[in-house]
Formats: structure tokens, C-alpha cells, sequence
């Protein structure tokens, strides 16, 4: 199988200096997986990478799509010249047309020449590898969906040319940081998810998908069997199995736990989606989600159905609101996890009910507390989250935003950008001087001129820290 080489690379290229880095140090282990869904920017990012090794350390690269299990017994025989490890890149496998014959090949290559050998595979979905065993053998780099989603900074650098800040944050929020939905307009992504991951799909998979659709809230296994009686008959085991399975090869399919108690479309999947289930059959599903809920002692999706009233749009914000002050109190107190989710579920209720105001007061916290505990990354996303979101709204000046700017404070100071992370807090204190006692008010103290504790004290290990 002649070998081949890296793509030419785009135009509008941002060098992403945190996965680059990442992609260096997994050559230290005999696999690295790239995965994500199509567009994710896998091709492009190792592109840059393997162009940026130089000639003369410049990585093999393969065509995935291609026999990719016949292509590993050519890398068997290989060798390099000067004894270094032979890299090679193997792009464009997808996890749900992937014989499993490849996985087992893959494993024992590696295991028979996994000193001299190193092998970085880009993925729709997760290979049919036993990374189970690698994760625990410390044998496998990982650069997962979550990971290959654009930061804000990195969507700035690549839209600078095409759109002002405002409307590009817009975008990049719109699309979750997912590559292909940061190039394209409305439309053109529509078809772009509809050519490259619906079209693909099977009959069972696009018909509870069309269905699922319809509800911006987390679906259980459970839900999805009601929505989609045709597809999965009623039942909430075949509906899980479609949906792990989707995840599994679609990261445009999300899970949020590791027992496959719920998922959610991401949003460019589910706006891809919506245009194409007709307008007559939305009723009859927004019903039957509010029946299913109604069903399990839950009162909000009557909002989802329609048939919002006064009484429960106000227990609908009044427990969305409780959920936010029982997430601040556990902060306060020291349960982290407990927070987190009690705030992540907070969010999750007030983006569903557009209660924006309160969507913002729950990110400020969830940027303080990952800021805490090292997750620089999602600190970052959730600050910033909350920033945007307050200047649609047109409330820049809400002391809702004191957590948020505490959060990034803490991800400036943790990356020793002291200037910064004294802007934010300087922004914090004159939100707080200037506050009318608001909903954030309750929040974790943030560490204002009086009352700072050391930054440095502050931080958490560096081994710890998720830049």
C-alpha cells in the first residue's frame, strides 16, 4: 500500500498549540487516538502536526478508509532507517463501518513492536480497540471529542478575517467550538451534518434521532422509546442500545453519565434535524414528552408541550432557582461534586425553560469551581459562557457575573497571566460594589481587594491543573 501524504492545509489555519502539544507527547506511547465527529478538525489538526515535525521526523501517513486492516500488515514489515520509532499516521477510520478484525490486528502489532512503533489514529467515534486496558497500562494518548472542540481564543483567530467578535462568539456558541460549524452559515451546516453523518445512518438510528429532536432537554432511554414507538417499539432497552451506539460512533450524540442514563443531541446535530420533521407531527410529540413526564411525578414539561401557565412557569423558575441556591450552599460547604452537579442540572433546567437570567447565574459558579479544582479548560468555557450570555441580555452590569470573572481571574492567575486575571477581578469588585444584592449574591466570596486569599495558595498541583 504506497504510502501517502498529509493534506495541503487550509487557508484559514489557527495553530492549536494545546493539541499540537498534546500530539508530541503521546508519541512517548505506542497509540494516540484522535476522535470526533466529522468536521471535529482531526485531518487538519494532524496536518499541521505532522508538517510541523520537520522533514526528517515527519510521520508515515495512511488512509484510513481504505482496507484498514489489510493496511496494518504492510506497517508490520516496516522499519525506519536510523531506529528511531516509525510514526504513523492512520486518518480517516470510522469507528461504525470499522471491521473488528482491524482492532484485534492493531492490538497485537502493537504488542509484538510496540517499542519500535507508534501509531496515531483519527477517528469518526471510538475505535474498536480495547482502550480499556490501554487507559489502565497508561499505553494510549487520547484526544477526545470535548478536546477537539475550539476554544473560544481559537475561534476568535479563525473567524477574525470574516466577523466581528460579537457575531463570531455568537457562532462558536451556536456550534459548541465544533470546526465545520464555525466555517459554514446556517444552511450549508445543516446539509454538512445531514451528508456526512445522517445520510450514513440506518433507518432505526435517522428516525429516533428526527424525533428526539424535538425537546432541548436530556433524553433517557426511556423518553426516547416514547418518542420514537416506531423505531425502537416502545422499548427502552432498544432505544438505549441505539443511542449508546450512536455516541459511541457519533460524538454529535453526547452522553452525560457512563451508564447511559441520558444523552443530548449537540446543538448543530439537533439543528440540523428540526427542518426536517414537519410541522404536523411536532404537536403530537411535544404531548406525548409532556405525557412521559407528567407520567413520572414531573410537572415542567408542560412548558415543552405548549401549555405553559402562570402557576407553572413560576414553580418552573422557583425550582430552578432552588437547584442554583442548593448548588451554591454545597459549594460553599465543600462538596464539589455534589455542586457540580447540582448546578450543571440548574443550567440544564433554566436553558430549557429560557430563563437565561438564571442560566447566567448558574455559570459564574461553575467557572469558580472548576477554576478551583484545576479544570482550567471548562472553567474558561463556563466564564465566558456566562459573559456572552449576559451581554445578549444586555446585563454586562449584573452582579450575577461576579463569579464568572472570578472563575476567569483564577484561570488567568493559574496560567501566569497576572495582568488578566487582575482586570477580571477588578471587574468583579466593581460589579460587587455596585450590586443590588441580586441573585449571585449568595455565591462562593470571591477574592476581592479585602478579602483575597494568595493566588498561589490557591492553586492546585500542577500535575492536577487541566491547562
Amino acid at each position: 500500500m504506497a504510502i501517502e501524504h498529509p493534506p495541503p492545509l487550509p487557508r484559514a489555519l489557527v495553530h492549536r498549540t494545546r493539541l499540537l502539544d498534546r500530539l508530541d507527547d503521546g508519541t512517548r506511547a505506542p497509540l494516540t487516538v484522535v476522535s470526533g465527529p466529522a468536521g471535529a478538525g482531526k485531518t487538519t489538526l494532524l496536518a499541521d502536526w505532522a508538517r510541523g515535525r520537520g522533514a526528517a521526523r515527519s510521520p508515515s501517513w495512511r488512509d484510513g478508509s481504505r482496507a484498514p486492516a489489510a493496511l496494518l500488515e504492510t506497517l508490520g514489515r516496516e522499519r525506519t532507517r536510523d531506529g528511531d520509532p516509525l510514526v504513523v499516521v492512520i486518518d480517516g477510520l470510522d469507528a461504525g463501518s470499522t471491521p473488528a478484525v482491524f482492532g484485534e490486528r492493531l492490538t497485537t502489532l502493537l504488542r509484538d513492536r510496540g517499542e519500535r512503533l507508534r501509531i496515531v489514529l483519527a477517528c469518526r467515534g471510538e475505535p474498536p480497540l480495547p482502550l480499556g486496558r490501554a487507559r489502565l497500562d497508561a499505553t494510549v494518548v487520547e484526544i477526545a471529542p470535548r478536546e477537539l472542540a475550539f476554544t473560544w481564543e481559537e475561534a476568535r483567530a479563525l473567524l477574525a478575517t470574516r466577523l466581528p467578535d460579537a457575531a463570531a462568539r455568537e457562532r462558536w456558541q451556536a456550534v459548541e467550538g465544533w470546526a465545520a460549524g464555525l466555517e459554514r452559515e446556517p444552511a450549508e451546516r445543516n446539509e454538512y451534518v445531514r451528508r456526512e453523518l445522517l445520510d450514513r445512518l440506518g433507518e432505526q438510528e435517522r428516525a429516533l434521532l428526527l424525533r428526539l429532536a424535538v425537546v432541548d432537554e436530556p433524553v433517557t432511554p426511556e423518553l426516547a422509546a416514547a418518542l420514537a414507538v416506531a423505531a425502537v417499539g416502545g422499548r427502552a432497552a432498544a432505544a438505549g442500545v441505539v443511542l449508546e451506539r450512536l455516541a459511541r460512533a457519533h460524538a454529535l450524540v453526547v452522553p452525560l453519565d457512563r451508564h447511559g442514563g441520558s444523552y443530548r443531541l449537540a446543538a448543530p446535530l439537533r439543528d440540523a434535524l428540526r427542518p426536517l420533521l414537519p410541522h404536523d407531527e411536532r404537536p403530537p410529540l411535544h404531548r406525548r414528552t409532556a405525557g412521559w413526564h407528567a407520567r413520572a411525578g414531573n410537572p415542567e414539561p408542560r412548558l415543552v408541550a405548549g401549555s405553559p401557565d402562570d402557576d407553572l412557569a413560576t414553580r418552573r423558575r422557583q425550582r430552578t432557582l432552588a437547584l442554583r441556591q442548593l448548588g451554591v450552599a454545597q459549594l460553599a460547604a465543600g462538596d464539589v461534586d455534589d455542586a457540580a452537579a447540582t448546578l450543571e442540572q440548574a443550567l440544564g433546567s433554566a436553558r430549557s425553560a429560557g430563563l437565561d437570567h438564571l442560566a447566567v447565574a448558574c455559570l459564574g459558579p461553575l467557572a469558580t469551581l472548576d477554576a478551583g479544582r484545576g479544570r482550567l479548560r471548562s472553567a474558561q468555557a463556563w466564564g465566558e459562557q456566562a459573559l456572552v450570555l449576559a451581554a445578549d441580555l444586555g446585563d454586562e452590569r449584573s452582579a450575577a457575573l461576579v463569579p464568572a470573572h472570578t472563575g476567569l481571574a483564577v484561570v488567568a492567575w493559574q496560567r501566569d497571566r497576572r495582568c488578566a486575571a487582575d482586570a477580571e477581578l477588578r471587574r468583579a469588585e466593581a460589579l460587587l460594589a455596585a450590586s443590588d444584592h441580586s441573585i449571585a449574591d449568595d455565591a462562593a466570596t470571591p477574592p476581592t481587594t479585602a478579602n483575597r486569599r494568595s493566588a498561589d495558595d490557591a492553586r492546585p498541583p500542577l500535575a492536577a491543573r487541566d491547562r
